[in-house]
């Protein structure tokens, strides 16, 4: 399968003849058509796969192919079988059966809630895991868990409003949640759903594109019928050790301390689209990147290190670079914007060479020129082969490029109502952010109007998200005072 960057693929003779390529010179039959093929390889471990806790290095394990999904509702553990033993799919009426068996199943929230293990730290989580284990049974059980295609959390819980359904569909209350899958789908009382996914085996484009088509196919389905399953749904049982069920008591604590300390702050806002700043001759991301900046510096008074990912699927196993967005450009614009002496040219010129700068920074992570990536795997292979480590990683600029404070990521798509991460660090704030149809979240007068709309998150001892966004809003205000008064181009 292969995805194209330029648009100019699609067409029955294209796609008859890269089927027909052998994968090794896949790229010069691309090449012929004015495009070229895009890494897969992540698509490989979105289904049946799990990360596995092992004391100071995690194990991706990939399961041959299984025809199960784990479901779990409260503390309790299912196996349904979603596919046949000849690989058909079983019919969507048997799964629905299945799904209201367990749902019928009186709710138990009172056994040791196994999935908020995967909230721990990962040695404890592997020590737990190990004397889970010196059960006999529970090796059979937890495979059974870890091979599944994926999981899915009936969530008992309804949230009061946009932000305690994100934070639901995020973390929720820990217990019935099982982190370590690939991915996750968490449904609500109320049938709205929502993929959480692990993030070493992969990253969001694959996982985007994943919702995109379970959303496409599901909503050209007509209402299922409820049909008897051929095999009903297995409960799992693991027996819990004592010693596994006091440490799952210590880890629902630490969990709720960690989900108390963090909150999630909302901003929409209208008319701040791709076609208004492509009109003044600039790109929407590097302009919104530029709102973070300002939003920063008014809050805190300088620039700090930021975060945006850059997409290597043009590579062999590619993951992500980091745009560095945080440059001399973008401090020297934030100091012009708030230097009341400023003239609104002065504002302009800063704000066009900042994001030009970005521009070039982003083309260059895209095509494999960022640093970061270099620089850890330089250090990597040095400590791995103990050889001397560069004098540059214990730099005092090194260190503060190396902890980040904005920590940002978008992802486009008309079917998904919102989303977000959690901050990187104590003094970091997580931003997702995205342009499109805005939802109407805290001003229903705004849903159906295109712009821009994110969601941030920071620990509240140091930080604060709702100043954060207010500052958002404020800052988008500035750029668009300023290029309002600028010709369009």
């Amino acid at each position: 399968m292969l995805s194209f960057l330029n648009g100019k693929g699609g067409s029955t003779q294209f796609d008859t003849m890269c089927a027909m390529t052998p994968k090794q010179y896949s790229f010069y039959t691309s090449y012929v058509y004015g495009t070229y093929p895009l890494d897969m390889s992540q698509y490989e471990n979105l289904m049946h796969s799990t990360r596995i806790p092992r004391k100071g290095k995690d194990e991706l394990k990939k399961f041959k192919p299984t025809k199960h999904m784990v479901v779990q509702r409260g503390a309790d553990f299912w196996a349904v079988d979603i596919v046949r033993d000849n690989g058909s799919v079983v019919p969507v009426g048997e799964i629905l059966s299945a799904l209201q068996l367990i749902m019928k199943t009186p709710l138990n929230c009172t056994s040791a809630p196994l999935g908020v293990l995967t909230t721990m730290h990962r040695d404890g989580w592997a020590a737990a895991r190990e004397d889970l284990l010196t059960v006999p049974s529970n090796g059979a059980k937890l495979e059974m868990i870890d091979s599944a295609l994926f999981a899915v959390c009936l969530e008992h819980h309804m949230p009061s409003g946009y932000i305690d359904q994100q934070d639901t569909m995020l973390h929720g209350q820990g217990r019935n949640r099982w982190f370590d899958k690939s991915f996750q789908y968490i449904v609500l009382p109320s049938g709205r759903a929502a993929l959480n996914f692990e993030h070493s085996w992969g990253d969001g484009v694959a996982v985007l594109r994943c919702f995109n088509e379970v959303f496409d196919d599901s909503s050209t389905m007509s209402t299922p019928t409820a049909m008897t399953a051929k095999t009903p749904p297995l409960k799992i049982e693991l027996d819990v050790p004592a010693s596994v069920a006091a440490v799952c008591q210590t880890a629902a604590r630490d969990f709720d301390k960690v989900r108390s300390s963090v909150e999630t702050s909302i901003l929409e806002v209208p008319g701040f689209t791709s076609s208004y700043i492509s009109k003044k001759g600039l790109g929407l991301d590097g302009c919104l990147q530029m709102a973070f900046q300002l939003a920063h510096y008014e809050l805190h008074g300088c620039s700090s290190a930021t975060y945006e990912s850059a997409n290597q699927s043009a590579y062999k196993h590619g993951r992500t670079e980091t745009v560095r967005s945080c440059t001399p450009e973008s401090d020297a614009m934030c100091k012009t914007f708030f230097d009341k002496s400023a003239s609104t040219a002065q504002k302009d010129a800063a704000l066009r060479k900042a994001v030009k700068h970005h521009g070039t920074l982003t083309r260059e992570a895209l095509m494999g020129k960022g640093w970061d990536r270099h620089l850890f795997a330089l250090k990597y292979e040095a400590l791995q082969n103990g050889l001397a480590v560069a004098g540059i990683y214990d730099d005092v600029s090194y260190h503060r490029l190396s902890e980040i404070i904005l920590s940002t990521s978008t992802l486009t798509s008309p079917v998904i109502n919102g989303g977000g991460f959690g901050p990187t660090g104590a003094k970091c704030y997580g931003i997702g952010y995205t342009t499109g149809t805005l939802r109407g979240v805290k001003d229903p007068s705004i849903q159906g109007q295109d712009g821009f709309a994110t969601s941030v998150m920071a620990y509240t001892d140091q930080r604060d998200p709702a100043a954060f966004t207010a500052s958002i809003q404020a800052s988008l205000a500035l750029l668009r005072e300023v290029l309002d008064a600028s010709p369009d181009k």
